[in-house]
């Protein structure tokens, strides 16, 4: 019987041990590459704004009258509240080539506008066929009072609904005309201050009177 021979085995020592594991180089994972942001996708320049030409114009113009007509016809009870008829597509197709609206109906001689109490109120109406080319039948108020009643919008936008006052405002108006009144003709500048001031006292309130200068 042959007997095989045990490999003897060399354990190391624990110093031995705990050295190496002090001199190993300490593990490091590789680096993950970094994923670069998609590039921004090209913006698509507008085109550049150039004025219509005058064929351009003209061609809208035919077509805009066309399509005025043809609401006001189709929708007859359309400016019942006071307010204009207005065609849908005039703001995305006409008004780049012929401008705002009221503009135009003021202007064409196939429209008249009769305006009503406030600036924003108003009714477009179609022109008898005899009067194209001759003076518009445009029943209109007089300009300075359309700029009153701008003013008087500006005042009720400046001033709270329960404060607002139109006793005040025309009070206030009053005294705007009084006191930048144009002089009549001759009148000099000490004419026009001293009527300012007796204007002045006019308005003060009853019983309080200026009281006279005592004269030795």
């Amino acid at each position: 019987m042959v007997l095989k021979k045990k490999r003897k085995t060399t354990v190391a020592s624990e110093p031995a041990e705990a050295e190496a594991e002090a001199t190993a180089e300490p593990f490091e994972a590789p680096p993950t590459p970094k994923s670069e942001p998609a590039p921004a996708p090209a913006r698509e320049k507008a085109p550049k704004w150039r004025p219509p030409s005058q064929e351009e114009k003209e061609k809208a113009e035919e077509e805009a009258i066309a399509m005025i007509r043809k609401g006001l016809q189709d929708n007859p009870d359309a400016q019942k509240n006071g307010q204009p008829y207005i065609p849908e597509d005039w703001v995305r197709k006409m008004k780049p080539i012929l401008g705002g609206y009221k503009k135009f109906v003021e202007n064409s001689p196939h429209f008249f506008v009769k305006h009503g109490d406030l600036p924003a109120q108003y009714t477009v109406h179609v022109q008898a066929e005899g009067n194209h080319g001759k003076k518009k039948l445009v029943e209109t108020k007089p300009a300075w009072e359309l700029e009153m009643q701008k003013v008087w919008m500006s005042y009720c936008r400046a001033t709270a609904k329960e404060k607002r006052s139109a006793v005040a405002f025309a009070d206030k108006a009053r005294d705007v005309a009084r006191y930048t009144a144009a002089p009549d003709k001759g009148e000099t500048k000490g004419h026009v201050k001293e009527k300012k001031r007796k204007a002045e006292a006019g308005a003060e309130p009853e019983g309080k009177k200026k009281k006279k200068k005592k004269t030795a």
